[in-house]
């Protein structure tokens, strides 16, 4: 975690991401690379992803289903 003066930022690594997302990393890096994946953190080649904008990007894909 990077501490910050009134907050703590939760970095995620993609294997973390793809864990919880249950999904492979060649899926994220997929969506990564068109766009559609959580946005991401990049310093230098090293990605991250936030805990906020992972959760934010779920609650984007949200659905609801209408039963019969």
């Amino acid at each position: 975690m990077i501490a910050t003066q009134h907050n703590e930022i939760s970095l995620l690594t993609p294997e973390e991401v793809a864990d919880r997302l249950k999904i492979s990393i060649r899926t994220l890096q997929t969506w990564r690379s068109r766009g559609k994946g959580p946005r991401i953190v990049r310093y230098g080649n090293l990605v991250r992803y936030r805990d906020a904008d992972l959760r934010e990007w779920i609650e984007q894909h949200l659905e609801d289903v209408q039963r019969p």
